[in-house]
């Protein structure tokens, strides 16, 4: 860690890292005097590690007072005084997200190889080896599972747009997505399919599609329906955000919709999950945001409703 950059983002990333280092290692002198020399450097560098330091220390079911720190730095900490509005019941709030976050990377970094994953940020429209057409959104992943059965395509996470080759004398397996527990067999060509952290969302745009899980249930979905599974399928019903793939074409667009959702797709397209925080969640929003002006989309719509964004080390708060 011998050089460090003043962004606001790799300040606060950097501040994360040494709350670790000076929670659950000893320092080596080297690094003891790096670490000095940076909370030294600004005032800026001290409050991200003592906002850092809190967070922590409220993952660790600890009072903050027993965090192991060496004496320097609790001399160092002692020797400012931080008193920030916001901070503390920010902080408190943050702490579960923290949490799961942690595992999520975790994971992430241990989770199957994909063949196709669009970057975050980007629409990847691929095609695959029998015709099929596939677009993935942000952050989607995708890999390619053909058998002698099924044209199967397994989509690990995030959202995708098909539009499947129809079976035919010349190719007779019929085409099927994999998610979660379930699949989604092809009965035409146009689905949507949202494999996101909590369920499995299908949305049908042309024919229709079968739905059946490991667990014996089935269900069909014609042309404007939709539906979600996790261990069981909801009842299908029709879908009127007639703009819900616009992202294809890199636009995000919402008509009265509640600010959660309308956070929530911002998100989709950012290095750093959004979180809102508050009891503006119900609020109805409509307009046009374009994906790769996402950043602006966001403090677009943060102004608009008066609200504030905090940037912290592994996501965004809006409140």
């Amino acid at each position: 860690m011998a050089h460090f950059s003043d962004l606001p983002s790799d300040i606060n990333s950097t501040a994360a890292l040494w709350v670790i280092k000076t929670a659950q290692d000893k320092l080596t002198a080297e690094e003891e005097l790096q670490f000095q020399l940076w909370m030294n450097a600004s005032e800026q560098h001290f409050d991200a590690y003592c906002h850092a330091r809190q967070l922590w220390s409220l993952t660790e079911s600890m009072p903050r007072e027993s965090i192991p720190t060496s004496t320097s730095t609790r001399k160092l900490i002692n020797s400012k005084a931080v008193t920030k509005r916001h901070y503390s019941w920010l902080s408190m709030a943050a702490a579960v997200i923290f949490s799961v976050l942690s595992v999520f990377f975790w994971y992430e970094r241990t989770h199957e190889v994909a063949d196709y994953q669009a970057k975050v940020g980007e629409v990847m429209h691929i095609t695959l080896p029998d015709g099929s057409q596939v677009d993935l959104d942000s952050g989607a992943k995708l890999t390619i599972a053909f058998n002698d059965n099924f044209r199967q395509v397994n989509l690990l996470a995030g959202r995708a747009y098909f539009t499947a080759a129809p079976v035919s004398k010349v190719e007779s397996r019929p085409f099927r997505v994999a998610a979660k527990e379930g699949f989604i067999q092809a009965l035409g060509t146009e689905f949507l399919v949202d494999n996101n952290d909590e369920q499995v969302d299908v949305s049908v745009y042309q024919h229709s599609v079968k739905i059946y899980l490991l667990s014996g249930q089935e269900v069909t979905v014609n042309t404007g329906d939709s539906t979600h599974y996790q261990q069981q399928i909801w009842p299908v019903s029709t879908f009127e955000e007639r703009h819900s793939t616009a992202w294809r074409q890199g636009q995000i667009i919402f008509h009265q919709r509640i600010l959660a959702d309308v956070v929530a797709e911002i998100s989709r397209y950012r290095d750093k999950p959004v979180f809102l925080l508050g009891a503006q969640t119900d609020q109805r929003v409509s307009g046009v945001f374009q994906v790769k002006s996402i950043e602006g989309a966001l403090s677009n719509l943060a102004a608009s409703r008066n609200l504030a964004i905090y940037e912290m080390p592994f996501f965004t708060l809006i409140y």
